[in-house]
């Protein structure tokens, strides 16, 4: 009984009409800054949300335009990188030895610096496709005092290409199958599956990550 509640909830929340009347474009927006942003805000969809706000764009269901779209989520990605880094730059030394709790989770930044270590500053191009990893980089990026100037270009880039991809992609499928919108809810869940699970396959792997020294 508990499952199929929550099961009905889950479909409820994702539904299209419930996305526009529980804070539409704003809500949006504060979900991928929180996301990019915010250390708490690892457990957060993006990805999905983002598909779902192209694909309801490209239908009678919302009306905001495409670019205006893009530019208001471009702008939540980039200030949330922003706001990550200088989380980073200032409380990086007390972020190592915290310990772990419920909306913090050391395993996931030491996670994310191996991802770093591999591909150095492309991990904040890279790092905007992968869940957990995404809301790590910024806050690793200040940790090691990456150049302002090198963090900017990286952070629009990976924006751009990040919520450019997703949600067009969203847009056009939902333009060229406007049907596909009663199948939203399955299509979200798909999409939070297919985005999270390698990802969190890797975290539970114990040795996939080493504690930052």
């Amino acid at each position: 009984m508990l499952f199929q509640d929550l099961l009905t909830l889950l479909r409820e929340v994702l539904a299209p009409a419930a996305l526009i009347e529980f804070g539409g474009l704003t809500l949006l927006m504060l979900i991928v800054f929180a996301e990019t942003g915010l250390l708490a805000g690892f457990f957060l969809p993006g990805d999905s949300l983002l598909f779902t706000a192209g694909l309801l764009c490209g239908s009678p269901f919302l009306t905001t335009t495409l670019p205006e779209l893009l530019l208001c989520l471009n702008a939540a990605a980039i200030a949330g990188y922003a706001c990550g880094y200088w989380v980073g730059y200032k409380a990086g030394p007390s972020l190592r030895k915290r310990s772990a709790s419920r909306w913090f989770r050391p395993k996931h930044l030491d996670a994310t610096l191996q991802f770093y270590e591999k591909r150095r500053h492309w991990a904040l191009v890279a790092g905007r496709f992968l869940p957990v990893i995404r809301t790590g980089v910024p806050v690793l990026a200040g940790m090691v005092r990456l150049p302002l100037g090198q963090f900017f270009l990286l952070n629009v880039a990976g924006a751009l290409l990040w919520t450019g991809s997703l949600v067009s992609v969203g847009y056009f499928l939902g333009r060229a199958f406007p049907a596909v919108g009663q199948y939203l809810e399955w299509i979200v869940i798909g999409l939070i599956v297919v985005t999270t699970l390698p990802v969190w396959l890797r975290l539970a792997k114990p040795s996939f990550v080493k504690p930052i020294s």
